[in-house]
């Protein structure tokens, strides 16, 4: 019976022993799978927030610059129609050295100068009210009689000659440069 001597173990009681070490094994593997994938996820996430976070600046960014640009080339417009509306008073000073037919040509460019500067100082106000895209129409009217007004100077100068003076010249820049800058206005 040297079978019988050496000791039993039931499967039950080794079970027991190990169990415990594969349990404590298991649980430790477990943690530091989740440990791994928290940081990485956690990492993935802290990255996505960055790029979102960059992403919104830079737009953010963006966004301030094209406002300067519009509030700039408002103010440059508002200079500009205060600038022809001072030079249609010059101009009209001016008038009294002209003929009869030339002076009535030149004092119908500057109405309708004054008349342009107008539209255009109305159209301003609108983009400042309701933003460029809801003033295109206003807009495009303005820019049309800047240009119609521009034409119709450039006509009465060609007929006063040398006796209109150098404000006809410049109102016409002056109303040159603010159709322009009702063109940047629109882009806005």
């Amino acid at each position: 019976m040297a079978a019988t001597a050496a000791p039993v173990t039931h499967p039950r009681s080794r079970a027991a022993r190990t169990r415990p070490a594969r349990t404590l094994g298991a649980a430790a593997a477990t943690a530091a799978l989740l440990v791994g994938l928290t940081a990485c996820t956690d990492g993935d996430v802290q990255q996505a927030a960055d790029e979102v976070a960059s992403a919104a600046q830079g737009a953010a960014d963006e966004l301030t610059e094209a406002g300067d640009a519009i509030q700039g080339a408002l103010a440059d417009a508002d200079a500009r129609a205060q600038a022809a509306g001072d030079l249609v008073a010059d101009a009209r000073a001016q008038l009294e050295s002209l003929d009869a037919d030339a002076r009535a040509q030149v004092d119908e460019a500057l109405t309708s100068s004054e008349q342009a500067v107008d539209e255009a100082t109305a159209a301003l106000e609108q983009v400042r009210d309701q933003g460029a895209a809801a003033s295109q129409e206003a807009i495009a009217e303005a820019q049309q009689k800047v240009a119609d007004a521009e034409a119709e100077l450039e006509s009465a100068q060609a007929a006063a000659g040398s006796e209109a003076g150098g404000a006809l010249t410049s109102l016409g820049e002056e109303l040159a440069g603010l159709g322009a800058d009702l063109e940047q206005a629109a882009q806005g």
